[in-house]
Order: C-alpha cells, then structure tokens, then sequence
C-alpha cells in the first residue's frame, strides 16, 4: 500500500498563545502527538522539559507552555512549520536553545520554517531570508546575512520610514 503526503497533513503551526491541555500533565500532551517512535525525541530537543513530565500544563509557566507546544509539534515531523512569536514568553535562555534547535531541524529533514518574530536579531540569527512587513506590504526582503550587516535599512523598513 502506498500513501501519499500532501502539504496540509505535513504543514503545523505554533502560534502565540498556543495551547496546550491545562488539565493533562506535559507527557500526556506530548503522547496526543502520536508519534511512532514515542515521545523521546521531544525531550532530547528539549531535557528543560524530562522534570515536568508528571505536571499538569495548568501548573506550568508561560515558556515552558510554549516549549511544549513546539515540542508536540516538532514531533509530527512538519514539512512546513509556521512559528509565531518564538520568543514570547520565553526566557532569554529557553530562546538560545530554542532558536538553534528549529535551525537544525530546516538543516537536517528539510523542514520550512517560516519564523514571526518582532525580536529582529533572534530571527536574523537563524534565517537563511527575511521579509519585514508594514502595515501588511512587504517592504523589506532580502538575504538574512546580508539584511544583519544593515540595521539601518531594517530600522527605516520595520518602522515605515
């Protein structure tokens, strides 16, 4: 038998204010994935969660909430993942190894990453391209590289000037 994968069963997305299920513990959540090699890889992609298996996600702060749901659908193995405001609610910390991991993951199996981040230096960081949108038009796109050595253009172009 052979199956065919289309874009919308391989497309996720983990937006702001992403929930998880407040009354189930965090490896409840991470199960409802049902990935087929278990929920192990979620938490070699993030140990910060191993301590918070048996907790309730109502209990958990709002970062580690937002983990979690990268986490759940990291392990769906997304061919296409939209992340909003990656940053939101995360420690400085959670963000430096959140950031690297979703790099690796686009290295690694291919997967698109389209990061919505207001933080400029965290997207620039880890993108291969970026757009900056104002008021909806693009008004800004270009090479991540090359768009980090000209803060001055990305100042003029996210402020509308």
């Amino acid at each position: 038998m052979t199956t065919r994968s289309t874009i919308s069963d391989r497309a996720c997305a983990v937006c702001r204010g992403s929930r998880v299920f407040h009354r189930l513990t965090v490896a409840e959540n991470l199960r409802l994935s049902r990935s087929p090699g278990g929920f192990g890889p979620a938490l070699d992609r993030f140990p910060q969660l191993s301590g918070l298996l048996d907790r309730r996600c109502g209990a958990l702060s709002g970062g580690e909430q937002q983990l979690l749901a990268i986490a759940k659908t990291l392990l769906l193995r997304p061919r296409v993942l939209l992340i909003d405001e990656t940053s939101t609610g995360l420690s400085p910390v959670a963000v430096q190894r959140t950031l690297p991991i979703l790099r690796r993951l686009a290295d690694t199996e291919g997967t698109a990453i389209v990061l919505v981040e207001q933080h400029i230096d965290h997207a620039l960081a880890v993108a291969d391209e970026a757009v900056v949108l104002h008021h909806g038009r693009i008004v800004l796109a270009g090479r991540a590289a090359d768009l980090r050595t000209d803060r001055d253009r990305i100042r003029r172009a996210y402020f509308g000037s």
